[in-house]
């Protein structure tokens, strides 16, 4: 338990001394405010460009389509507190 708490206090000293910070999370972190997951948006569009080879190999495609996804007006939840 000691070791946890001792992690948590260094991630507690880094989010401190730093101003910009990006968590990747797993997609069910948006389902609940409209934005599909890996697995649907592959369906609309190509399951290559939804996957997890297409992020490594050609980060700037994956994160393009990633956002049009993001500015689609199902979008109708708005950000959750989890954004």
């Amino acid at each position: 338990m000691d070791n946890l708490n001792n992690q948590i206090e260094e991630l507690d000293k880094l989010i401190a001394s730093h101003h910009h910070i990006v968590a990747l999370t797993g997609a069910g972190i948006s389902t609940s405010a409209g934005i599909n997951d890996l697995m649907h948006t592959s369906n609309r569009t190509s399951s290559l460009l939804a996957s997890e080879s297409q992020l490594e190999d050609e980060p700037e495609k994956f994160y393009a389509a990633m956002r049009q996804s993001f500015l689609n007006p199902i979008f109708k939840n708005g950000p959750t507190i989890a954004h």
